[in-house]
């Protein structure tokens, strides 16, 4: 009925915090490295609210987390692409990534008007028109030791995260 707003789906996806995950971001947050976040999450992505195929492809600069929403109904694509690209974004925030995290972002749509609300969330203006949806994660956050890491925690919700999924 709102014939997918530009911005609408950011607007939902920065309100998916690290706890609304449950165990899946405990495991995040007790995670060694920003490399073992996101092989985590992209283990257990059944576990949260994920409705596109996210994989990640290691490259020159970083580490490419890319979007796929082709199965997703055309009208509502860019509210998921948004939602799930922002609740990435607030997630690297609460993992303590301030400012850093996302060198660059690219949406598989047409730019909206205005690039505020993007420019707002991801820090940065994205490309748009891509064939994918993706962003990039600069490769020296990769391996940097995570501030709330423990191994023991990690364990623990890594096999709660099994018995979940199992």
């Amino acid at each position: 009925r709102l014939d997918d707003p530009p911005g609408l789906g950011l607007e939902a996806g920065v309100r998916y915090h690290l706890t609304t995950y449950g165990i899946w971001g405990f495991a995040l947050i007790s995670s060694p490295s920003m490399r073992r976040v996101i092989e985590t999450g992209l283990r257990y992505l059944d576990l949260t609210f994920a409705h596109s195929r996210i994989t990640a492809e290691e490259c020159g600069t970083g580490l490419r987390i890319l979007l796929d929403a082709s199965d997703i109904a055309p009208k509502l694509r860019r509210f998921i692409l948004e939602r799930e690209a922002a609740s990435i974004r607030t997630i690297q925030r609460e993992l303590g990534f301030g400012a850093e995290g996302i060198r660059e972002i690219a949406f598989a749509f047409a730019a909206p008007e205005t690039l505020d609300c993007y420019v707002d969330v991801f820090g940065l203006v994205p490309t748009f028109d891509a064939p994918i949806t993706s962003a990039l994660v600069d490769a020296e956050l990769l391996d940097r030791p995570m501030p709330q890491a423990d191994t023991h925690a990690t364990a623990l919700a890594l096999a709660q995260c099994e018995d979940l999924l199992a």
